[in-house]
């Protein structure tokens, strides 16, 4: 056995959930902090009840992340509830869509209120001078 596999299964085990599969992955430490990435918000300031991994893309198959447990942390980041919902909003908007199909965000998103047009605009205004900054 390689040293690596022997430090790993001396290591506690941490629950992450992985598309529809819960994966358990040795860690030094609980991969969760309890303080959400996106809003700051704090488990231990009682602000919060939880956080969860979010995952902004699923880079490999269930099979390959059960084999390398460590591959379920990659592409994460905590987050609480609030900001998990919209995260995955996002991800759906921008990975689970063809970019030939792009039209069809565009399209629906005439059919919406007029007021619900302007929120949308304005994030998206906000959005562009966010990236601008950079």
């Amino acid at each position: 056995m390689s040293k690596k596999k022997s430090e790993s299964k001396k290591l506690k085990k941490y629950a992450v959930r992985y598309q529809k599969s819960t994966i358990m992955v040795p860690y030094p430490r609980n991969p969760r902090r309890g303080v959400c990435k996106v809003c700051g918000r704090s488990k231990k300031k009682g602000e919060i009840k939880t956080t969860q991994l979010h995952h902004w893309f699923y880079a490999y198959d269930t099979k390959t992340v059960k084999k390398n447990p460590l591959l379920a942390l990659e592409n994460t980041i905590e987050v609480c509830y609030r900001c998990h919902k919209i995260a995955d909003w996002l991800r759906d908007a921008t990975t689970g869509t063809r970019p030939e199909h792009i039209q069809w965000i565009m399209d629906t998103a005439k059919q919406m209120p007029d007021w619900m047009q302007r929120r949308f605009t304005r994030i998206c205004q906000l959005w562009l001078e966010e990236i601008k900054k950079k």
